[in-house]
């Protein structure tokens, strides 16, 4: 029994194209998470320093810990980013150009950068 190939992926480059995308794929959805954690640090931030000022009119060390982490964070989430969009550029260098994984990354990536732009 003969198998027909999947003509929406070539076969020379199947491989490529599952390393490669599902790489990115996961760098993004790792980057949205990193992103979700970095707004939570940085809503604790304001509901500290909220705290501390009204109780003794200074920032105190814990909101100056929750603001070095939310910093970390950030860091990390927009190296995710970086790897990501490395990854992408290599499906493209493969012309590996699969609508329906573009459609994901696409929105994964906008999601990312809304993360980014809510202000807590």
């Amino acid at each position: 029994m003969q198998q027909i190939p999947d003509t929406n992926v070539p076969q020379k480059n199947r491989r490529v194209f599952w390393i490669v995308y599902n790489t990115t794929l996961f760098l993004l959805l790792g980057a949205i998470v990193f992103a979700v954690i970095q707004k939570g640090h940085e809503g604790a931030v304001a509901i500290t320093a909220a705290k501390s000022l009204a109780e003794t009119g200074a920032i105190s060390y814990d909101t100056l810990q929750h603001i070095q982490a939310a910093g970390h964070w950030m860091k990390v989430s927009w190296a995710t980013i970086a790897l990501a969009v490395l990854s992408w550029g290599i499906a493209l260098w493969y012309h590996e150009k699969q609508r329906w994984v573009w459609g994901l990354l696409v929105v994964l990536f906008a999601f990312f950068v809304l993360l980014q732009l809510l202000i807590v």
